[in-house]
């Protein structure tokens, strides 16, 4: 089982983003230290048997088994409902899980009072959110869990509105709010969701932003799981 970063400061990227505007609030690579936040200070710890793995070429990816493995955020990530903000992260795996209408989260949290979480559900991606009831409405096209590697964003507005995107393809554009602004997006790891549901795969290139990144970015993002040395 790998440690948690001791380390309070970024650690030194092995693979830094030749191209950093706009700049990540967090960023993930799992290379170096994995668990290390290169862009922030919120590292985290890989708990369970998660472990890194090679990647190749790509460098490293952290391989979940979908039982206990999952990875602990050192400090909790939140966005209302009216917030703009950014996620995106590379998926590999075969995760078919339904769970009801939770999934198994790529990015969220497992408590009785979450309003959203970024899951796997069937097989393809969702941004499930509670309005008077679960909503599925941004749910991709494209099902993920084919065990090739896959790009996934999803990019929220201030006006409440969410678009989806599957290796760079904008797949949907629907509302993402819930109940009220105050019950928004909050995350505490990968890999694990609501009613202890872990989820089976490989992540790699986690990144969040604060703000609503445009699609030239996201394309930049999607054509490889680190930036091409195009000086784009």
């Amino acid at each position: 089982q790998l440690s948690p970063n001791p380390n309070p400061n970024p650690d030194p990227d092995p693979n830094p983003d030749p191209n950093p505007n706009p700049a990540a609030s967090n960023r993930w690579s799992f290379d170096g230290r994995p668990g290390a936040d290169h862009a922030g200070s919120n590292n985290a710890s890989l708990l369970g048997g998660a472990m890194a793995f090679d990647g190749g070429d790509d460098g490293v990816a952290i391989a979940f088994d979908g039982s206990d493995d999952w990875l602990s955020l050192a400090d909790q990530i939140s966005f209302s409902d009216d917030e703009a903000f950014s996620i995106s992260l590379w998926y590999q795996g075969q995760d078919t899980t339904q769970n009801g209408d939770w999934g198994t989260a790529l990015l969220g949290r497992d408590s009785g009072d979450i309003y959203a979480n970024l899951v796997l559900r069937d097989g393809f991606v969702e941004y499930v959110h509670y309005d008077n009831g679960w909503q599925h409405n941004i749910r991709s096209t494209t099902r993920v869990a084919d065990g090739a590697w896959h790009h996934v964003a999803i990019v929220q507005t201030t006006a409440s509105t969410m678009s989806l995107y599957v290796d760079g393809v904008a797949e949907v554009l629907g509302q993402s709010s819930g109940m009220s602004s105050e019950h928004g997006f909050r995350i505490d790891g990968f890999m694990r969701g609501y009613l202890d549901a872990f989820t089976e795969g490989m992540l790699d290139e986690v990144r969040v932003y604060r703000e609503a990144i445009d699609e030239r970015t996201l394309g930049i993002l999607a054509r490889a799981r680190y930036f091409p040395d195009s000086g784009s």
